[in-house]
């Protein structure tokens, strides 16, 4: 809203508060926060980061929550997008927007994660709890805990659990070590086939710490200079539509999949990277460097667009030679030498 005027904006979120992925399962570049009580926080403290940074900029008047939407097809008549909105009640009702953006990520939706497949899994009589919808109510005081997978979610949540050790950690790692190197089938188990990075690596010593560096900086977000780029000509350039060629998606799409050849994106294992298949296409993340989509994001490429103008002539938009400086500036706001009268 700071980057834009003359936007009215409406956020559809099927939660009940701030946070999206994060309110179930960072720190935004336009409101750092200098006093997170340890490097690496814990979810509650990330939410209520969240919560404070939409409280400070007023962002919740924006936002209609415990809202899903179901469908938003493109009215070729009217030239908006006709949105059907459900919310918790299930009733069911109805909007429109000329500029619709999906921001809905891949880690927030109600099918992005699954049960693994184990024969027998759903017969267990316990409790059956997804990380990605992990159930806070449920108190696991007393518990006996089975762990399944020591991958990323994994590395975060055994520690959160367990606070209670039989032995520091770094006595631990150094007996798993050597366990490990004892047990020569059961070290092929824990050794990956596929190249790290095929999967989400977990931080490596340092890693946090360079974080914090006085000579470090973090940067994670430039899709949204892009799309303002994209709606700022909407407003001003007369276009009623804009939409990517065939041409240039499928283009694109060959592309990617040729980078991922030499990468280890390109390796067999079944990850998120790749909507959960073993092989490709790579969907969930840019397959080259982050640089190198900063510089390929830096300035829209008009050329892989359809573009749809208002009226028939597309210098419409330039109106009678005049500007909005030229009204509002009393020296230039005089005839213009060249003005006939």
């Amino acid at each position: 809203m700071e980057l834009l005027s003359d936007v009215d904006l409406v956020v559809c979120e099927k939660s009940p508060e701030i946070g999206a992925a994060w309110y179930e399962n960072s720190q935004f570049s336009w409101d750092k926060n200098p006093i997170w009580s340890k490097f690496f926080s814990g979810s509650k403290a990330i939410w209520q980061y969240f919560k404070d940074a939409a409280t400070k900029h007023d962002l919740e008047k924006h936002i209609k929550f415990h809202c899903v939407v179901k469908s938003a097809p493109w009215n070729e008549e009217l030239d908006i997008w006709k949105l059907i909105i459900i919310d918790t009640d299930k009733d069911c009702f109805e909007d429109t927007c000329h500029i619709l953006l999906k921001a809905s990520g891949i880690q927030n939706q109600v099918s992005s994660w699954t049960w693994p497949y184990i024969p027998g899994f759903h017969g267990f009589k316990g409790k059956l709890i997804r990380t990605a919808n992990w159930d806070a109510s449920f108190d696991l005081d007393g518990k006996t805990v089975a762990a399944i997978g020591s991958e990323w979610s994994g590395v975060q949540l055994i520690p959160a659990i367990q606070p209670d050790q039989h032995a520091a950690q770094s006595v631990t790692n150094e007996l798993v070590k050597a366990q490990l190197g004892n047990n020569a089938a059961l070290a092929a188990d824990f050794t990956p086939s596929f190249g790290i990075g095929c999967r989400r690596p977990t931080p490596g010593d340092g890693f946090l710490g360079a974080l914090t560096a006085g000579n470090f900086q973090v940067t994670l977000e430039w899709l949204v200079r892009y799309v303002c780029q994209v709606i700022e000509k909407i407003q001003t350039e007369n276009f009623k539509a804009v939409e990517p060629k065939e041409e240039a998606v499928r283009d694109l799409y060959h592309h990617t999949h040729e980078v991922m050849k030499r990468l280890v994106f390109g390796s067999v294992c079944r990850s998120w990277f790749k909507d959960g298949k073993s092989h490709g296409p790579l969907t969930a993340m840019y397959a080259d460097s982050r640089f190198h989509y900063y510089k390929a994001t830096k300035n829209v490429r008009w050329e892989g667009y359809g573009i749809t103008y208002w009226t028939e002539n597309r210098f419409r938009h330039m109106g009678n030679g005049l500007t909005e400086t030229h009204l509002k500036s009393e020296k230039l706001a005089k005839p213009l030498p060249l003005l006939a009268l």
